[in-house]
C-alpha cells in the first residue's frame, strides 16, 4: 500500500501538469501511453511478439496525431488502411498467420488508442480544461469510494466470477462518491465559468460522474476480464504499486468517452 501511495504522489503532478498544458504536450503523452498500453495488451494476447502487431502500434500514432483534426473521412481512410493491411499480411504469411491474430490486432487499436484519445478530445472542447476532470474523478473517486465502502460493509459480491473481491456494497459506494465528488467539483468551476451553456454545473457534474462512474467500473472489470483471459494479474510493472498502464488506466478509458460524450450534448441543449 506505501508503494502504491508513494508512487501515486509522484504521478499525480505529472499527470496535472500534463493534462492542464493540454496541446501538443498531451498529444505526444497520450501517444506514448496508448502505444505502452496496446503493448501490454498485445503481450498479454499474443504471448510473443508477431510482425501483426506493427499495424496496431502504427495505426496507435496516426489516430492520436490526427485526432483533432478528424473529420469522417480521414477516420474512414485509415481504419480502411489499417484493415486492408491486416489482411493482406495475413494473405502473405497465411503459415504463421491466424484469424485469431488479425481479430487481436483490431481489438487492440479499438480498446486502447481509440478510447484514450477521448481524454484529449475531451480535454479541447469548450472549457474542456474543466471538464477533463471529471473523467478522473468518475474513474479515480469511484475506485477510492468502492474499495474502503466495500472493506467497511462489503457482503454481497459483485462479480464473484470475475472480480472476487468486490462487493455490491463497493460499487454503490464508489457511484456515491464520484458523484458527490463531481458535484462539488461543478459547485467549484461554476464560480470560474460565467453561465457556461446556462446550466447547472453542480447538476451537470453530478450527472456526469454518477453515469461516469457507472461506466467505470465496467471498464475495470472489462481489464479483469482480458486479464483472467490471458492468465496474468497485471498488465505490467511500469507503475509501482499498480500495475501498468492498463491497470492505472482501465476506468478512464471508459469514462473519457461517456464525460466527452455528455458535455458534447450540452451544446444541444
Amino acid at each position: 500500500m506505501a508503494v502504491r501511495i508513494i508512487s501515486a504522489l509522484v504521478g499525480l503532478p505529472i499527470l496535472l501538469f500534463i493534462v492542464s498544458s493540454g496541446g501538443l504536450t498531451l498529444k505526444i503523452s497520450l501517444m506514448l501511453i496508448a502505444l505502452i498500453g496496446i503493448d501490454e495488451l498485445y503481450k498479454a494476447l499474443y504471448k510473443k511478439y508477431t510482425n501483426i502487431q506493427i499495424f496496431g502500434y502504427l495505426s496507435c500514432v496516426l489516430y492520436i496525431y490526427f485526432v483533432d483534426n478528424f473529420n469522417t473521412d480521414i477516420f474512414i481512410a485509415i481504419q480502411t488502411i489499417f484493415i486492408l493491411c491486416i489482411f493482406i499480411y495475413m494473405v502473405l504469411f497465411y503459415s504463421t498467420t491466424s484469424i485469431k491474430d488479425v481479430i487481436y490486432a483490431v481489438f487492440g487499436f479499438f480498446y486502447v488508442p481509440f478510447l484514450l484519445a477521448n481524454v484529449y478530445l475531451l480535454r479541447h472542447i469548450e472549457i474542456g480544461a474543466y471538464f477533463i476532470w471529471l473523467a478522473f474523478i468518475s474513474a479515480w473517486a469511484c475506485d477510492t469510494g468502492a474499495y474502503f465502502t466495500g472493506v467497511k460493509f462489503g457482503k454481497h459480491k459483485l462479480t464473484p466470477n470475475l472480480s472476487p473481491k468486490k462487493t455490491i456494497e463497493g460499487s454503490i459506494g464508489g457511484i456515491l462518491l464520484a458523484t458527490s465528488v463531481g458535484a462539488i467539483y461543478g459547485k467549484v468551476i461554476s464560480n470560474l465559468v460565467n453561465g457556461y451553456q446556462g446550466v447547472n454545473l453542480v447538476f451537470v457534474c453530478g450527472i456526469i460522474c454518477f453515469i461516469g462512474s457507472i461506466f467505470a467500473q465496467f471498464g475495470d472489470l472489462t481489464a479483469s476480464a482480458i486479464k483472467r483471459y490471458t492468465g496474468i494479474k497485471d498488465f505490467g510493472k511500469i507503475m509501482p504499486g499498480h500495475g501498468g498502464v492498463l491497470d492505472r488506466f482501465d476506468s478512464v478509458m471508459f469514462t473519457a468517452p461517456v464525460a466527452y460524450l455528455m458535455v458534447s450534448l450540452l451544446e444541444y441543449l
